[in-house]
């Protein structure tokens, strides 16, 4: 009986480790492709994110650049890496464009409220007076 256990303890032990690692079947190749997705997606609809979508989209940028790609970066060829490098500068391209456009918007509002202030300035006759 003690061979029969033991028997059943390393093929139950072999079963478990073989539905662990196809559940975390992760490889560099896969983060690769889920980062690409992830950059392609934002790039396609980065005009239309909300302050909401921005903060989310730095979160996954945080957890694959600061998380996942220390754990694949010294398993990468020179091509991988460059591929890694054109992405993460794309992100950071597309917060430029996001600043700009924030700024751009801050100065048209700002020009917005400065005529507004003038025009009720010159309606009050007391002030000249």
């Amino acid at each position: 009986m003690s061979k029969f256990l033991r028997y059943f303890s390393i093929v139950f032990l072999l079963v478990f480790m073989c539905m662990v690692l196809s559940c975390h079947n992760e490889s560099k190749e896969s983060f690769i492709e889920n980062f690409g997705s992830f950059i392609l997606d934002l790039d396609s609809n980065a005009k239309k994110y909300s302050e909401v979508d921005w903060q989310n989209a730095d979160e996954q940028f945080v957890e694959f650049k600061d998380s996942q790609l220390p754990m694949w970066e010294s398993l990468m060829n020179s091509s991988e890496k460059e591929k890694v490098n054109i992405m993460i500068g794309k992100y950071q391209a597309l917060q430029i464009k996001r600043g700009i456009k924030d700024l751009k918007n801050q100065f048209n509002d700002m020009i917005d409220q400065s005529k507004t202030m003038l025009n009720e300035l010159s309606k009050d006759t007391s002030i000249t007076q």
